[in-house]
């Protein structure tokens, strides 16, 4: 609990001290249940907060002042009422305060100083699935770091209401970010107030606001609002604190709210019951004296559905999680490795808190298209400004690298912290065109001829694509060569019935546009299920609930693909991958393509499904559209599928995470389950992950030996303020899947890295053939790690000193001893917080030797050496 001391000048130890003593009291003076301290059972604590929507009662410049608006009410009615007490629950709401009304910013300071309002520790109020695993540790790095350095303000509480899902791993990153209270609610059926504990053991305490966050009952009928809640039993939880939070979207405060709760104390009710008007860090001064439960686990997302809804905005959106992650570990390295680049810290900052403003967990609400448009325009300008960047970071290497044989030097960049042997592909810029009858060639840096394959790209550019060995964390240089030689990969124009290599056998059913049977040639094993629809086949499915509940059971009418003529062609076919394509009109007079490609030295199928023409027209049918992989496994089969930073369970009706079971109300199944980025269905002896940059999946666990896989592409709906069909769904759309079968049982690391290796590709980038350069080697890895469970999510320039921020989790879900391996010299490795805040005791130089806990989140501070 953080106590704001008014004396001898140093906050930070007298909070410290205080929350000690009570930590002391709970532990000692609560030794049983029949010892608990008397914690006022008749009292009802107010808190008055705002539910600052970024973009639900209006457009986000209309929030932004609204909410702006909402603070200026906070403090007139302070300086009425000095008995006012209020929360703010992110920093987005403040910092759009100080730009309408900046005079302000001292009297802010001084309210927060003496507790009179406080403010929570996130950025903005994100849904957790779709901001991902960094970015939930960014959501609240920027929102703390700004209450400090603006402030002085070290808050120690965090508010992420109206959310639709909560990670498991959420109470480390709190916890490892000096935040040890959290305020939630949504979809939970659990004990309102408990200990909330995280995989590796870290917990906070855990507030989920009984009936909901807009409780205004709650000081105007009392009574009835203590005996509603009164006989509130979760899990059998008695009830040693109520509270009821006030405040609604975008809402001002009732500046009546002191008044009527000192009126209604004077009156002493019968009931006994007496209300308390404070914030949320006095309530959680009382909850921290309480002897509460302990819940371990995620909360599964019920509706995490936007990128459904706006799928063009979703899929930049995916796309600019990826962008940010590798390009901020290339410009990191490059910024190590060479003197003169210079790392875009500011271009880097931005795009963070863009990126989290756009998983703001409002879509769907008032002037929505707007909203959205606004939304799209942001990740589309982000996705632009990143490609730049990394483009910038791979010449500068270029320009450095020495190299050893004739032709365009290629750099290409692996993000992941383990050697990748995968799919690269190279653009060569016009300005290097080929005379008739000749092709590029790939050589490697021992000048081996590779096997390559090219095909025509944008503004006279051609791709190149090949398979190449890249290290962790670093960079491998090839060349590309104009070569007399005619194309490889002329294609036969007959219906395509067969694809084969070393790998995989499929067959094709070419005027149903239809995958008969994919045999894995490694296990002889038949991965289809006959399922009445075809593998990777495209539904559309009419419902009229408000609600869409999973297609799971594929009840009522459904529009197939198969039902259209179909071409079946096979369009690309050489020594690095083999695609057949499938095309055929489809409903509302849009057109399909399903592409299905294979790869001799990879063993990994692609679908890829490319909806264009999607024109949905107002006053149409509501729609679902949707692709199918039925799986053939067994009675025995799991399911299972990542979250940020950990990995749940799925059979049935039941979920776990973490070991402990979780419910799973009706309302989680609205849309299926919300996986990152992969899902995995394992038998004893064999399984399948199938991988997506979507990350919507719906399971279907049939009697039949088959697990059937629903991933939902779009949903054609209107808002919740009835405006009809704005969401935006016209244009085209594509959708990408890997899957991957294995032999064996499930490997939980193996299955982990798949998922970050699809959504960070081998990144490529062509530079020019004059320049040579003599500093850098051709073959470079910035660290390397061990074992195989370790992963590195984030390598960044730390924001304010002259160090290298590292960060890593273990993902087997196991007691681990890591051991990580670097390549430039430090001058030494610390261990830090979430805030990128080092300790002082070096954990090595070269070589540095960590424990992780199951699941646990590290954070390693290296500190450079001074240049020469």
């Amino acid at each position: 609990m953080k106590i704001r001391a008014t004396c001898f000048g140093n906050e930070s130890f007298w909070a410290g001290v205080v929350r000690a003593v009570f930590v002391c009291l709970a532990a000692f003076g609560n030794a049983g249940p029949g010892h608990a301290e008397p914690a006022a059972p008749r009292t009802l604590y107010i808190i008055p907060h705002t539910h600052a929507d970024l973009s639900w009662v209006g457009t986000p410049r209309y929030c932004r002042k609204k909410n702006a608006q909402i603070i200026r009410q906070v403090l007139n009615i302070i300086r009425r009422d000095p008995d006012f007490r209020y929360t703010i629950e992110t920093t987005a709401a403040l910092e759009a305060f100080l730009e309408y009304y900046p005079h302000y910013k001292e009297t802010i300071r001084d309210l927060l100083r003496r507790g009179i309002i406080d403010c929570g520790g996130l950025y903005a109020a994100c849904a957790e699935a779709l901001a991902g695993p960094e970015g939930l540790i960014r959501n609240v790095y920027f929102g703390k770091k700004w209450l400090a350095d603006t402030f002085a303000y070290d808050t120690d509480f965090a508010w992420n209401i109206d959310i639709p899902g909560h990670t498991a791993q959420l109470p480390q990153i709190l916890a490892k970010s000096g935040i040890y209270y959290v305020v939630t609610w949504r979809d939970y059926s659990g004990p309102w107030l408990s200990r909330w504990a995280a995989p590796d053991g870290s917990a906070v305490l855990r507030l989920e606001l009984p009936g909901g966050y807009n409780n205004r009952q709650a000081y105007r009928e009392p009574d009835v609002f203590f005996q509603r809640f009164e006989r509130m039993r979760a899990h059998d939880q008695p009830l040693p604190l109520l509270a009821a939070a006030v405040g609604g979207d975008c809402r001002l405060p009732d500046p009546n709210i002191p008044a009527r709760i000192r009126a209604y104390n004077r009156t002493k009710p019968a009931s006994g019951i007496s209300l308390r008007l404070v914030n949320s860090s006095e309530f959680f001064l009382q909850a921290e004296k309480q002897e509460l439960p302990r819940c371990t686990g995620d909360i599964p997302s019920a509706w995490d559905a936007m990128d459904l809804y706006v799928p063009r905005y979703g899929w930049e959106s995916r796309q600019v999680e990826s962008l940010l992650l590798d390009g901020e570990k290339l410009a990191a390295i490059t910024a190590a490795l060479v003197a003169e680049y210079a790392y875009p810290a500011n271009e880097i900052r931005d795009a963070w808190k863009g990126w989290l403003l756009n998983r703001e967990h409002n879509w769907g609400g008032k002037g929505g298209r707007r909203s959205d448009a606004v939304k799209f325009r942001r990740a589309r300008q982000l996705n632009q400004n990143l490609r730049q960047m990394i483009d910038t970071a791979l010449q500068s290497l270029l320009r450095h690298i020495h190299k050893r044989h004739a032709g365009i030097p290629v750099a290409v960049f692996n993000p992941m912290n383990w050697e990748r042997v995968d799919l690269a592909t190279v653009s060569i810029p016009a300005a290097f065109p080929l005379r008739e009858g000749q092709r590029w060639q790939i050589v490697d840096a021992d000048g081996a001829i590779l096997d390559s394959q090219q095909r025509r790209g944008s503004g006279g550019t051609v791709e190149v694509r090949f398979v190449a060995r890249v290290p962790a964390l670093g960079y491998a240089t090839y060349y590309v060569r104009a070569v007399d030689a005619p194309n490889s990969t002329a294609v036969d124009a007959t219906p395509c019935r067969r694809l084969e290599n070393q790998f995989f056998q499929i067959e094709f059913q070419p005027e149903r546009g239809a995958v008969s049977s994919i045999i894995d040639k490694q296990t002889g094993r038949q991965l289809l299920a006959d399922y009445a629809l075809d593998f990777s086949e495209v539904i559309a499915q009419a419902f009229r609930s408000k609600h869409i509940l999973a297609p799971a059971s594929m009840t009522g009418a459904w529009q197939r693909s198969s039902r259209y003529d179909t071409k079946t062609e096979r369009v690309d076919c050489g020594p690095v991958s083999s695609t057949v394509r499938m095309t055929s009109a489809f409903v509302e007079g849009s057109a399909l393509i399903r592409e299905v490609t294979v790869y001799p030295q990879l063993k990994r199928i692609d679908v890829r499904i490319i909806l264009s023409n999607w024109k949905k027209r107002a006053g149409a049918a509501k729609l679902r559209v949707g692709s199918v992989f039925a799986l053939r496994t067994d009675s025995a089969a799991a399911v299972r599928y990542d979250i940020p930073y950990t990995v749940a369970t799925y059979r049935g009706s039941a979920h776990t995470c973490a070991g402990q079971a979780v419910p799973r109300p009706a309302a989680h199944c609205r849309y299926g389950l919300f996986a990152k980025s992969w899902l995995d269905v394992a038998s004893a002896d064999s399984g399948c992950t199938v991988l997506s940059r979507w990350g919507y999946f719906d399971v279907n666990q049939a009697k039949e030996a088959m697990t059937v896989i629903t991933a939902p592409l779009l949903i054609t709906d209107q808002n919740f303020y009835g405006e009809p069909y704005f969401f935006d769904t016209a244009g085209t759309h594509v959708y990408e899947w890997s899957i991957r079968p294995y032999a064996g049982g499930f490997n939980r690391s193996a299955a982990v890295r798949a998922g970050w290796e699809q959504h960070s590709p081998l990144i490529a980038a062509a530079g020019t053939e004059s320049a040579r350069g003599f500093l850098l080697p051709e073959t470079y890895s910035f660290c390397a790690t061990q074992p195989e469970s370790l992963i590195v999510t984030a390598l960044k320039r730390a924001e304010d000193a002259q160090g290298i921020v590292l960060r890593c989790y273990e993902a087997a879900g196991r007691q681990t001893l890591g051991r990580i391996e670097f390549s430039p010299a430090h001058a030494g490795c610390f261990s830090a917080d979430m805030l990128e805040r080092p300790s002082r005791t070096a954990l090595g130089f070269r070589t540095v030797t960590l424990p992780f806990a199951p699941g646990g989140i590290e954070t390693l501070y290296l500190r450079e050496k001074a240049r020469d």
